[in-house]
């Protein structure tokens, strides 16, 4: 009911925020739509849909040729007129948004680009126990490698849940789709341009800054199998002439959650846990291992299924009633023996989220202003978002070793776990069958006891986000020589946190319920931890009041920043025989930092990370040079155009031993005009991030772990940072050319190679790989030291592994440690294939197709410097380490005829093999279980109002309201003048669209062991998805 209400109320905050864009909208559109038809035209530094961007000197024009605007394209600090770089660049405009038909960035790029596959591809389907690690922020990774993003050039602040030991990332869905101009994408090794985490690429997104006029759009979409609604609002509006251009956008955008409950490939989720009521264990299994427990009648998989009552105690069993050794077993009037599978079948997917509830509030902002023409220009933008993020979680598991203490007259003894001593912290529990107190002692040994319980349905984790980003930058740039260039700035970005975990048990207070004493001695209502249902009037039940006493909440404060001063200078000093060399010098200065404020950590599984401040101070110097060696005006027999291009970075960060100094080696040859041929070769670098040198020691869960190819329970981990980190190191070789034949125009093929390696990595080795390993060898393990029973190694009660085989089955009791280190390595090689080819249908239209495609030929990597490279290719980890497929394809149709379009577009993956729980390092991976391949069709059609011309004047069309690619067949733009009828001016220049997202309906792949049984870091979580659109500009 409480949720209903929250939900509701949100809701209708919701719907007063699409009101507030709509009524921000119309005065400015009275006040832009007016400016715009009396402009005299766009400043003509600017070009459609690139944004104000740094000033550009005018391109050296060759013998017989027209002269083209140079612009700075990412991957270079050098204006270029070339439409071919030599590094791969992908260019998405809004056009391409638009025919993904979705709102999230990471969703756009992957169903437009192939490459973005491997680990570090995480957004709102991040839902489950590994939220934590982007808190609502949206991570993308070129190729499974460290990516950089940036905003329209430049770096802004990481995302705020570093500070707690997350991904280190800047979260892409800080940027509004609809506000988007552009997103390019570099495909290659970029540190000696841009600094650290350049190493699969760079992304840099581009928002609509040169706007001309207004526009007001609403987006709504649901999924037709139910359950999720979409909500979108945006408008934007802008006006400038040949001197000034200012800008404003806001966006609203909220989705409903998806809950695991909700689809058939999500529920039942099973081979989880053994941690729910009913579920018992102690020594008295076959041969003395573990014997396993269920209530009779208990059915986990449709909780609690036909028990035959509450609790033991209902059944006529007497507190202390059980002899030391007599276990569970002693109890057949309310507990079965069960299988190890059967108590692994508890259905986990009552409670958790597929996707985050999300809602978004965006605003833009960008201005400009020539003082003395382009000899002084002063230029600034602005970047804000309010977002909120919600989801679920089963409640926690408790049992004696989470901190649940049981107490009866006998203890087993700390120092000897073969003996009892009598007990001597207190009387025993009013509700403990036993004569054995149960509590972490007694959770292995010859006296094991382990009593589960967690409390589901009334009290699942709640985990409720909000953030915050902003971002100012101020700067100026100059051209002082027609050859010459300089542009400096200043900008400082913030990101915010605000946390809440509500509903975790406080073990001090469930401890106090569970003796019937409180803190002071006197006597409160008993709690009977073995009961299914503990609220009520009965024996051992609580009034609801008193249950929630248990609970509580943790708040954390977690912040980010980003310091920056860059400056940088750029021209072409003098000219060879095959143009002007290009130079570009900069320095940068950056301050980067994080900061904690937590709440006291009073709760199960929780240690405190008190209140944290660190930063540390970046000093950069970069350098960048093209030489034209041949140019198309010497008419050299065989070389159209040749040229090279070297640059080089150095990077010092505070606190680190190791400083960066990485070059770059760039190649273009032109043999002919419609040809070229590229390639590359640089280094790159990722510094350790100030949590991972300075951060606290943070404890937790272990992801699923599977022993012998039975999935565990979680164990505990400890891990932390290391001073002594040094800089993960790569390097990147990319080859391949791009044919657009003059004989077939509209056609344009590219193949390139590539092969990154990266060394040196920042990482733990994982649950996985320690306790397989101890498990199998015992003591014998080179991890068996990071590894215990009942506390950490090293803390008082630790017991160590002494033999074989001891964790399958007790991962319920095992603690274990995982640093973070510089481990292994990561190589990967492939080729990134593109074919398109737009049809000049003259009267009937335009037709686009399209195919993309990147095919491995090899992904590998390693965990430690000194072992064997294996294979990760061909399989998936789930979410967090991702799909690597051996190729993974996109295809485009689209047609546009006046102002209807209508496209197509298609992703495919092919089978894959399951890697959960498996060991591919010393495994046959395709002995894996396999996962069916994937298919989804996305369609789109729009059409946009436009009237006929009549006498008037022309209106400018908005410079950000097309695709490059599509101008000759784009909608002819809006005529002034008062002659139109009022139906002509509601309808002139709106776009209706409507569009369905996985047209087939198909559900996303079965891979066991994954949380919600499939990876929806891959596959699209909600099936079948219709949207509706309008928009109208003014």
């Amino acid at each position: 009911m409480e949720k209903h209400m929250s939900r509701d109320v949100f809701r209708a905050l919701g719907f007063r925020r699409l009101a507030l864009v709509a009524s921000i909208a119309l005065p400015l559109f009275m006040s832009f739509s007016a400016r715009a038809q009396m402009a005299a035209g766009s400043p003509a530094s600017r070009t459609p849909e690139l944004g104000p961007g740094p000033a550009a000197p005018p391109a050296p024009q060759a013998a017989g040729e027209a002269s083209a605007e140079r612009v700075v394209v990412t991957g270079s600090n050098i204006p270029t007129a070339e439409e071919v770089t030599a590094a791969p660049v992908d260019t998405l405009t809004t056009q391409e948004v638009n025919r993904s038909g979705s709102q999230e960035i990471l969703t756009v790029l992957q169903k437009r680009n192939p490459d973005f596959t491997g680990g570090g591809n995480l957004g709102t389907s991040n839902a489950n126990i590994a939220s934590g690690s982007t808190l609502g922020g949206t991570i993308i990774a070129i190729r499974g490698f460290p990516t950089l993003v940036l905003y329209e050039g430049r770096r802004v602040a990481d995302s705020a849940a570093i500070s707690v030991g997350g991904f280190q990332f800047t979260d892409v869905g800080l940027f509004p789709a609809a506000l988007i101009s552009r997103i390019e994408v570099l495909k290659d090794g970029a540190s000696a341009i841009y600094g650290s985490e350049a190493v699969g690429g760079v992304v840099n997104i581009f928002t609509k800054d040169d706007f001309q006029g207004a526009e007001l759009g609403f987006r709504y979409g649901t999924t037709l199998e139910g359950a999720v609604a979409e909500r979108r609002g945006y408008v934007i509006g802008g006006v400038g002439n040949d001197t000034t251009q200012v800008t404003v956008g806001m966006q609203y955008y909220e989705i409903d959650p998806l809950f695991e409950r909700q689809r058939s490939y999500s529920s039942p989720t099973i081979n989880g846990t053994t941690n729910y009521a009913g579920a018992a264990r102690d020594q008295n299994g076959p041969d003395g291992s573990t014997g396993f427990y269920l209530a009779i009648g208990e059915d986990p998989l449709h909780f609690p299924g036909p028990i035959i009552a509450n609790s033991p105690f209902n059944v006529g069993v007497k507190p202390g009633s059980i002899a030391p050794g007599g276990g569970f077993a002693a109890i057949p009037q309310f507990y079965r023996s069960a299988t190890f599978g059967e108590v692994l079948s508890f259905d986990l997917a009552q409670r958790p989220n597929n996707t985050l509830d999300t809602s978004r509030t965006n605003v833009i902002a960008s201005a400009s202003h020539q003082i003395f023409g382009k000899q002084l220009e002063i230029f600034g933008n602005f970047l804000y978002q309010n977002s909120d993020y919600q989801s679920f979680l089963n409640a926690q598991p408790l049992n004696n070793t989470t901190g649940v203490v049981i107490l009866g007259s006998m203890r087993v003894d700390p120092n000897d776990p073969t003996h009892l001593i009598p007990e001597n912290r207190g009387a025993p529990a009013p509700f403990n069958p036993f004569v054995e107190s149960i509590d972490a002692f007694s959770a292995s040994g010859p006296f094991k006891l382990q009593i589960a319980n967690r409390y589901n349905v009334t009290n699942p984790r709640i985990f409720d986000n909000t953030n915050n980003f902003y971002r100012f930058l101020g700067g100026i740039r100059s051209q002082i020589t027609p050859d010459w260039t300089f542009e400096t700035a200043a900008y400082y970005s913030k990101y915010d946190i605000s946390f809440v975990n509500s509903n975790l048990v406080n073990a001090e207070v469930l401890n106090q319920r569970i003796a019937g004493v409180d803190a002071s001695g006197n006597k409160i209502s008993p709690l009977d931890f073995f009961a299914f249902n503990p609220i009520g009037t009965g024996p051992g039940q609580l009034t609801r009041e008193e249950f929630n006493t248990i609970f509580g909440a943790n708040f954390r404060s977690l912040s980010s920043f980003q310091r920056v001063f860059d400056a940088k200078l750029t021209g072409f000093p003098f000219e060879l025989p095959g143009g002007k060399i290009g130079v570009s010098v900069g320095a940068e200065w950056r301050q980067e930092g994080f900061k904690v404020a937590d709440s006291p950590e009073i709760f199960i599984g929780s240690v405190p990370i008190g209140n944290i401040s660190v930063k540390r101070d970046i000093y950069s110097f970069f350098g960048e040079l093209s030489i034209p060696i041949v140019g198309s005006s010497m008419k050299v027999p065989g070389i159209y155009s040749l040229e090279l291009t070297l640059a080089g970075r150095y990077d010092h960060y505070a606190g680190i031993s190791e400083d960066a100094k990485v070059p770059k080696i760039e190649f273009r040859y032109q043999p002919i005009k419609d040809l070229t041929l590229r390639a590359t070769y640089s280094n790159s670098f990722i510094a350790p991030t100030l949590f991972q040198t300075q951060g606290p020691t943070v404890q937790g869960f272990s992801p699923a772990i599977t022993l012998e190819g039975q999935v565990q329970d979680q164990a505990q981990v400890l891990g932390g940072s290391n001073p002594n980190l040094i800089p993960s190191t790569a390097e990147s070789y990319t080859a391949g050319f791009v044919y657009s034949p003059s004989y077939v125009p509209g056609l344009v093929i590219s193949v390139d190679y590539f092969r990154t390696l990266q060394q040196q990595i920042v990482g733990t080795l994982g649950g996985q790989l320690i306790l397989s390993s101890v498990n199998t060898l015992g003591p014998a393990s080179p991890y068996a030291s990071l590894v215990a029973f009942n506390a950490f190694p090293g803390q008082t009660g630790a017991r160590p592994v002494t033999g074989p085989q001891q964790l399958i089955g007790n991962l319920v009791a095992v603690f274990y440690i995982d640093n973070l280190r510089n481990l292994g390595a990561a190589h990967d090689e492939g080729l990134d294939m593109s074919a398109h080819y737009t049809i000049d249908l003259k009267t009937f239209g335009q037709l686009e197709l399209g195919a993309n495609a990147i095919v491995y030929t090899e992904y590998e990597a390693k965990v430690l410097p000194t072992d064997n490279y294996y294979n990760l290719l061909g399989i998936d980890g789930a979410e967090g380490v991702g799909v690597l497929p051996r190729y993974k394809l996109t295809f485009l149709s689209e047609y546009r005829w006046q102002g209807f379009t209508a496209s197509l577009v298609a992703n495919y993956i092919p089978k894959v093999y399951n890697a959960l729980g498996r060991d591919p390092v010393n495994e046959n991976y395709r002995r894996f279980q396999s996962i069916q391949d994937y298919a989804t069709f996305d369609g789109r059609i729009s059409y946009t109002f436009v009237r006929n011309e009549m006498p008037g004047a022309t209106v400018p069309e908005p410079k950000d309201s097309k695709s490059m690619r599509d101008a000759k067949n784009a909608a002819p733009p809006p005529v002034a003048g008062s002659t139109m009828s009022i139906m002509d001016r509601m309808l002139n220049g709106t776009t209706l669209a409507v569009g369905c997202n996985n047209i087939l309906d198909r559900d996303p792949s079965f891979v066991d062991g994954a949380n919600g049984n499939t990876d929806l870091s891959v596959y699209d979580p909600y099936g079948r998805f219709l949207y509706f659109e309008i928009a109208k500009k003014f």
